[in-house]
């Protein structure tokens, strides 16, 4: 039972660069079982619909910044 599913992800990521697994799809079907299914709340539905729309919005807002982004990782590889 893992919580902290960031950091999960960042160590099956180091498995496969130590070759425990050949891929990351590998490493996941391996290691990752299905747990409770999260269901939303349908009395909830008002304020999903305003994250929804926030949510969005930031991609076209960000999508240059995450060009500049991937340049500096692409550069510093």
């Amino acid at each position: 039972h893992v919580t902290e599913g960031p950091a999960y992800g960042v160590a099956l990521m180091a498995a496969v660069g130590a070759g425990l697994y050949d891929t990351v799809a590998e490493a996941c079907a391996a290691t990752i079982k299905p747990m409770d299914v999260q269901q939303p709340d349908p009395a909830h539905k008002a304020i999903y619909d305003q994250y929804y729309q926030v949510y969005t919005s930031l991609y076209p807002a960000l999508k240059e910044r995450f060009h500049q982004v991937a340049g500096l990782v692409r550069q510093y590889q």
